[in-house]
């Protein structure tokens, strides 16, 4: 569903997106999270990022 951005020809993939952040904003972004209210899964993801980030000085 979103996991698209942006407009042809320069439309990334959630994963494309999420490796060029990492590259431009690291140690600063800590990462992307694929939320989703049909599953629970990015509420454990969410959780895990945020613990990461307690732990950057």
């Amino acid at each position: 569903m979103f996991d698209l951005f942006g407009a042809p020809p320069d439309q990334l993939t959630f994963n494309e997106l999420d490796d060029q952040l990492k590259t431009e904003f690291a140690p600063v972004y800590v990462g992307m999270i694929y939320y989703s209210s049909a599953q629970e899964g990015w509420k454990n993801e969410l959780i895990n990022l945020i613990e990461r980030m307690k732990e950057c000085p």
